[in-house]
């Protein structure tokens, strides 16, 4: 059986059932193999992305407050904003 690989950024787990886990901030963990992309908050098509589920209730803020800087959207549609930068969260995971 695997080992268990524990850090603060990247979770596996023990069986790979549910496949990696990235820390995306202020204790906020997603599922990787759920994730499609990653995207700056920066470009006007991303705040309308935003806005859009954001009225349809399809939006999890994970900013804490904070100022976004990304989105990340999962397979299911779902997006999720986060305080960090698109580079920052791809490099905890490394």
């Amino acid at each position: 059986m695997e080992s268990n690989m524990l850090n603060r950024d990247l979770v596996q787990t023990e069986n790979n059932k549910n496949g990696p886990f990235l820390n995306v901030g202020f204790g906020f963990i997603v599922n990787m193999n759920r994730v499609t992309s990653i995207l700056p908050y920066a470009d006007k098509s991303v705040q309308r992305l935003y806005s859009s589920k954001l009225n349809s209730g399809e939006l999890f803020d994970a900013t804490r407050g904070r100022k976004k800087r990304s989105i990340i959207v999962f397979d299911t549609g779902v997006i999720m904003s986060s305080a960090f930068s698109p580079e920052t969260i791809v490099n905890r995971q490394l």
